[in-house]
């Protein structure tokens, strides 16, 4: 491990300032991730970076996820790496606000999809981005209420087919508990 471990800061130290504050940002994600998702969490800029990490072997090269889609991994040992730095340059708070951002716009997407012919097409978005959206649901429940609602609202339904209906129900307990009375969901 701790030969893996200086091998990744290695590599990082190679990475040009923009390639590192992208990795950083990458590093949030707690499973695979399309170039869409890679660009609303690190940026509109951040294209050019992801390629460059790949090719660096920081990311695996893009695999067909649950849904189809093309979809990056960072293995684990760099992306604890890269958390490690994401947590030391203060930016922690705002990868995960993106994070959570992100997530609910694949949530309202796919909610969008419920009950027509692009319902399957939505249950596999879902399913390709659930720890995504685990994730942040939970960042969400501590830090923005109005989003972990909104969340938990959108994705109801699925939980719910995936045998989820406990598991959501707390959650919409909690953020409506947490929500302010008139807040927008």
């Amino acid at each position: 491990v701790l030969f893996r471990s200086a091998k990744v800061e290695w590599s990082y130290r190679l990475l040009g300032e923009n390639e590192q504050r992208v990795f950083r940002r990458l590093a949030v994600f707690p499973g695979p991730f399309t170039l869409e998702g890679a660009v609303a969490v690190a940026g509109p800029d951040s294209e050019p970076a992801v390629l460059g990490l790949v090719d660096c072997s920081v990311l695996s090269p893009p695999r067909p996820g649950l849904d189809g889609r093309a979809r990056y991994l960072m293995p684990e040992t760099v992306r604890a790496f890269g958390a490690a730095r994401l947590a030391e340059t203060n930016e922690r708070a705002e990868a995960s606000a993106a994070l959570a951002d992100y997530a609910l716009s694949v949530a309202e997407q796919a909610a969008a999809g419920r009950r027509t012919l692009e319902e399957p097409a939505a249950v596999r978005l879902l399913d390709a981005e659930d720890s995504t959206i685990q994730q942040s649901v939970t960042w969400a429940l501590e830090n923005d209420p109005d989003t972990a609602l909104r969340l938990a609202v959108a994705v109801a339904e699925w939980w719910l087919l995936r045998g989820r209906a406990g598991v959501g129900r707390e959650v919409l307990l909690a953020a409506v508990r947490q929500t302010a009375p008139g807040s927008p969901q």
